[in-house]
Formats: C-alpha cells, structure tokens, sequence
C-alpha cells in the first residue's frame, strides 16, 4: 500500500531500492526491445503493443527515447 501512495505521488521513498538484473533478464529485456524495434519498422503496431504490455506484466517499464529504448525493472 504505501509503495502504491509513493508511485502515485512521486515521492521516491524507494529509490534507492536497487532491483538487480542478472544477465539472463538483461537478454531476455534486449531480445524483446529488438523484436518491438523489428515490428515497429514492419508497422507491425501490434505486435509492438503486445510486446510493451508482455513487458509491463513483468514489470518491465520501456520508454522510447531519440538516444534509443530505455527500460526500468521495477
């Protein structure tokens, strides 16, 4: 409950929280930003939805930016 009052109002009392990414999420994170990546460009929109939507089911958070696609595990 309060992690959900922190989230909605920004707070950041859990910042500092450190989620740990092994190698096999990173890949498994990289290889699913690749293939949006690969469905976007095909205008496949999507496979590129369901893509970002698999990823929020675990957590997994990606912003498209102009240096790339960032992501954060929370």
């Amino acid at each position: 409950v309060i992690k959900s009052y922190d989230t909605v109002l920004s707070l950041d009392l859990f910042k500092n929280e450190e989620k740990i990414i092994d190698e096999e999420l990173k890949k498994y994170i990289l290889d699913k930003i690749e293939q949006r990546k690969i469905a976007k460009m095909n205008k496949d929109f999507d496979t590129a939805d369901n893509i970002r939507k698999e990823l929020e089911s675990k957590n997994i958070f990606i912003k498209d930016t102009r240096e790339g696609v960032i992501y954060e595990v929370r």
